[in-house]
């Protein structure tokens, strides 16, 4: 959802409909997830690097 209000300067804004809130848990469990294995991640992506000769 969009709500533009008249204002200076405009102002909007925006919401989740219905349809997205289900959506939003996901992606929070996601982001909770990669911050919990930052390290994990970082370590594999270094891992990854030195392979690969980069």
């Amino acid at each position: 959802m969009r709500d533009v209000e008249a204002s200076v300067p405009p102002s909007v804004t925006y919401e989740l409909t219905q349809l997205g809130q289900p959506f939003a848990g996901q992606v929070a469990a996601l982001v909770e997830w990669s911050r919990d294995s930052k390290h994990q991640i970082e370590l594999a992506q270094e891992s990854f690097d030195a392979r690969q000769g980069a």
